[in-house]
Order: C-alpha cells, then sequence, then structure tokens
C-alpha cells in the first residue's frame, strides 16, 4: 500500500498473510513500513497501519523491528502495539558443492 502526498509517494506498507504452524490460523506479517524522513510525523505511518489492521481483519499482525530502533518502537507502543523481546537467529551456510 502506497501512501502519497500532493502526487508523490511518500511512504508505504507491505504484508503477506501467513498460516502459523503453531496454532493453525492465519495472521498478517508486516514486511516493511516506510515513511520518508521528511513526510514523518504528520500521521502517513499511522495511517498505512491503520490500513493494514484494517485488511487483518480480526487477526494478529506480527512483525520485527530492531532493538537499536527506538523511535520505531515508540511509533508502535504508540499506536497500541505490544512489544515482545524475542531473538533472531542467523545461520550464514557456505554454499555447498555441485
Amino acid at each position: 500500500m502506497l501512501a502519497e502526498r500532493d502526487g508523490r509517494a511518500i511512504g508505504y506498507v507491505s504484508w503477506l498473510v501467513r498460516v502459523s504452524l503453531w496454532s493453525g490460523g492465519d495472521y498478517l506479517a508486516l514486511d516493511d513500513l516506510f515513511v520518508a524522513d521528511g513526510e514523518r510525523g504528520d500521521g502517513a505511518g499511522e495511517r498505512l497501519m491503520r490500513a493494514v489492521a484494517e485488511a487483518a481483519a480480526g487477526r494478529v499482525i506480527r512483525w520485527e523491528v530492531a532493538a537499536a530502533n527506538v523511535a520505531a518502537q515508540r511509533f508502535y507502543q504508540r499506536i497500541g502495539a505490544e512489544l515482545i523481546p524475542k531473538l533472531i537467529c542467523r545461520w550464514q551456510v557456505a554454499p555447498g558443492p555441485r
């Protein structure tokens, strides 16, 4: 979903519908939320998130935010999101023989 002002793009949000292997139900996985630096603080991010909430239709919305991104964490808490601590594991596997 794209946010525009005066005919130019100022932000976007994208998501996927996923199925939880734990619950068997589906949820919305927020892929990305972006608002241009000069456009932040004017409500575009909240309007984009409210549009995602409307698309969720009673389902849970899940996403990740970097621990160092305190401004985003404050924004998400302000709109009512619950921040749940979680560790993310990464494993960079070397290419095998072909």
